[in-house]
């Protein structure tokens, strides 16, 4: 069998070669937008989901079909080894490719996210097993479908119709069935051991294809295979054709309007809610009270906001809580339109802000709503203001604390901060910016009355049309306030006079240095102090930027936890590039991560 195996690294090791480089480029594209998706390991998935499949199809492909339609298997016959030993230093072989490929695309996510969160050996596991088990059952898949020869594509096709009819017309989703589910949100997520049906179907398929192998390749001295891998007859293609046209018109005609069920998490703290499904999926640290309240303080937050805009009713609102997270992270998991809102945090930390999540459950509702028209800067203070002071309306607590946190914020109110808003909430960061746009919204409450705000809240945030007729005739919001008789500039006066009324700031002193490394290298260093002395807990944050580029997504930076006044930022920086830079504190008096430091720049 050594021998082989040495064959087979001589003869396809180039190739194999290549195509690890391919796929270790592909998943450094996946590891940069990883963390948009929900889960730690979700670049690992993505892995297998695409270049792990491509691992095994070409193993297939170099190891058998090769061997017999070159008929260079004869030459193998020859040796003093059975057929029985060739299959099976064959089947090994292509295993061992398609493992280590898994491993290595699991060591270095695994790497990745150990950079800015903590992963334990445990939760990696929780990863490379499943990896493991999905990889062996499909490579023994693509061993069996090798030795069917001339049949293999029409096995390929036949085999992803019947895949692709189950999900449509069978209305299963086959992501959530063995052995596929292996490979799901719980790989990505990696807080849990796969199923035992997992991994029992995945040992199955994989026993399975290795016994119908051999038996391909020693039955009949081999004569089943070597038959298999000639040509097809015009007979053949012909019938092979009938049968494919046959079987797209009838899918076809079967899946014609048919629509997928929405996204739903099982095993949820659930919440009736008349304007749709609400729920929480705890995690390790959340305790059933801290559950339920967290999920009852978000249906309140919902229901009545929903109600009050009259927005139709939602597919759903979902929180996974994950422990490894910072506490002040809260990340969207991106799903489709008619799919719902569905956000992953660390709630069972002591440090993590409730107020924080709930702002952008129901930021995250209008803007769905509005195809993102909400996000547009003329009225993206409205959005941000009414999402911040619908968590707090009732609660004088709540409502005292976003006037404090909006009172501690380096940026104050006026005409030219609003008028450039999305500029002056990246600036300011969440916790500030939720508390200067309440300030605000709050403002316009005590001028207007709330059912007011209400009601030109639902006329600026309608549901655009898919046409021109938005741009030319949606009613703006600036016509809007004048009809209410608003007079903004004093409005925005009023404001910020409130806004300083409530407090002050908080002393910090955050600032950056630039290193020149050579090579036309650099570094960053951070440095914090409060009233000269230096802070010891805290986080700088950075990231590379597009030139136009206008703002940083919330995975984006590189975060360094800093123990002393001052960090290095761990990345390095080249000439030319525009970064982002930022100084976050946690504040345990304003109950957030403070901001107190953001700039951008280019580097010289």
């Amino acid at each position: 069998m050594r021998r082989i195996f040495f064959k087979e690294l001589r003869e396809h090791g180039w190739v194999f070669s290549v195509l690890f480089v391919l796929f270790a480029l592909g998943l450094a594209v996946s590891l940069n937008r990883a963390d948009e998706e929900g889960g730690r390991f979700s670049a690992l998935k993505d892995f297998l989901m695409t270049f792990g499949l491509v691992a095994a199809l070409v193993g297939g492909n170099r190891l058998v079909v090769r061997e017999y339609t070159g008929k260079t298997q004869l030459f193998l016959e020859t040796l003093p080894l059975s057929r029985t030993k060739v299959a099976l230093a064959k089947w090994v072989f292509g295993w061992v490719w398609v493992s280590f490929s898994g491993a290595a695309a699991w060591a270095a996510t695994w790497w990745w996210q150990t950079r800015t969160v903590a992963v334990p050996l445990d939760d990696a596991l929780h990863a490379l097993v499943p990896a493991l088990l999905w990889l062996s059952a499909f490579w023994s898949l693509c061993f069996v479908a090798g030795l069917l020869g001339r049949y293999r594509l029409l096995f390929w096709v036949v085999f992803g119709l019947y895949l692709y009819a189950l999900d449509e017309v069978g209305q299963v989703q086959v992501m959530e069935t063995p052995p596929f589910h292996i490979i799901s949100e719980s790989l990505a997520v990696a807080n849990a051991w796969p199923a035992a049906l997992d991994v029992v179907v995945c040992l199955v398929i994989t026993l399975v294809g290795l016994v119908l192998g051999l038996v391909l390749t020693t039955a009949g001295e081999g004569s089943i295979a070597a038959t298999l891998s000639g040509r097809m007859t015009s007979r053949e293609r012909i019938a092979s054709f009938s049968t494919l046209l046959v079987g797209f018109l009838l899918f076809s005609a079967l899946t014609r309007n048919r629509d997928r069920p929405a996204f739903a998490l099982e095993s949820v703290t659930p919440k009736d809610s008349p304007v749709g499904p609400i729920g929480l999926l705890p995690g390790e640290g959340v305790t059933e009270e801290q559950g339920r309240a967290l999920i009852e303080s978000i249906a309140v937050d919902v229901v009545t906001l929903v109600q009050a805009l009259q927005f139709p009713k939602l597919a759903g609102v979902y929180v996974v809580a994950q422990r490894g997270l910072d506490p002040d992270v809260v990340l969207r998991v991106p799903l489709g339109e008619k799919d719902g809102v569905v956000f992953r945090a660390n709630v069972g930390d002591p440090r993590f802000d409730s107020l924080g999540l709930r702002y952008r459950i129901l930021h995250s509702i209008i803007s769905d709503r509005t195809n993102d028209r909400a996000l547009n800067e003329d009225r993206h203070w409205l959005l941000d203001g009414l999402a911040s002071y619908w968590n707090v309306r009732g609660n004088a607590e709540g409502r005292a604390l976003l006037r404090k946190r909006g009172a501690a914020a380096p940026i104050g109110l006026s005409l030219q901060s609003i008028a450039r808003w999305n500029e002056t909430f990246e600036k300011a960061g969440d916790c500030f910016g939720m508390g200067i746009s309440f300030v605000l919204v709050d403002a316009l409450v005590d001028e207007i009355g709330e059912e007011a705000v209400v009601e030109l809240a639902r006329r600026v945030f309608a549901k655009p049309h898919r046409n021109l007729r938005d741009a030319l005739f949606e009613e703006k919001l600036p016509a809007l306030l004048k009809e209410k008789g608003v007079d903004f500039a004093k409005l925005v006066e009023r404001a910020e006079s409130a806004r300083r009324n409530a407090g002050g700031l908080l002393g910090y002193q955050g600032t950056y240095e630039l290193l020149p490394q050579g090579g036309g290298q650099t570094r960053v260093k951070f440095s914090l102090s409060k009233d000269g002395a230096p802070v010891t807990r805290w986080r700088g944050l950075s990231a590379s930027a597009g030139p136009w580029q206008a703002g940083i997504g919330d995975t984006e930076p590189a975060r360094v936890d800093a123990r002393s006044g001052d960090a290095m930022a761990t990345s390095t920086y080249s000439s030319g590039e525009r970064l982002f830079l930022a100084i976050e504190v946690d504040e345990p008096e304003l109950k957030c991560s403070a901001r107190v430091m953001q700039e951008w720049l280019v580097l010289p």
